[in-house]
């Protein structure tokens, strides 16, 4: 029997016959694994060469909860550079990379 390969995903893996097992992280698109940190990276991995991490990295169901972080760190940000408004302490430097943040999340999140 063949060896199954994991769901289309990224995964930590342990690299076998390595000095303390050195991990990397594997993508599966549910036929080969690949990894980026090779020489070859569009060559597949020999699942012999490595112990796949059962749970994936991405997609988790904690994408809903990394969602959720952004969505309260974007509130933060609004927040305080609302309050150093009102306190009259926003400079324009901080004005500027608290926009850079915001655009940054709103484009992780889908925002328009």
């Amino acid at each position: 029997m063949a060896n199954q390969v994991a769901a289309k995903g990224y995964y930590k893996a342990s690299l076998l016959g390595a000095s303390g097992s050195p991990e990397i992280i594997v993508y599966s698109d549910g036929e080969s694994y690949f990894s980026f940190e090779s020489s070859t990276p569009a060559k597949p991995l020999d699942p012999s060469d490595f112990i796949l991490d059962a749970v994936p990295l991405y997609p988790t169901s904690s994408e809903d909860q990394l969602k959720t972080a952004l969505w309260q760190a974007r509130e933060f940000i609004i927040k305080t550079a609302n309050e150093y408004k009102r306190e009259k302490v926003l400079t324009i430097n901080n004005s500027l990379e608290g926009g850079k943040l915001i655009s940054v999340i709103d484009e992780v999140l889908g925002i328009d």
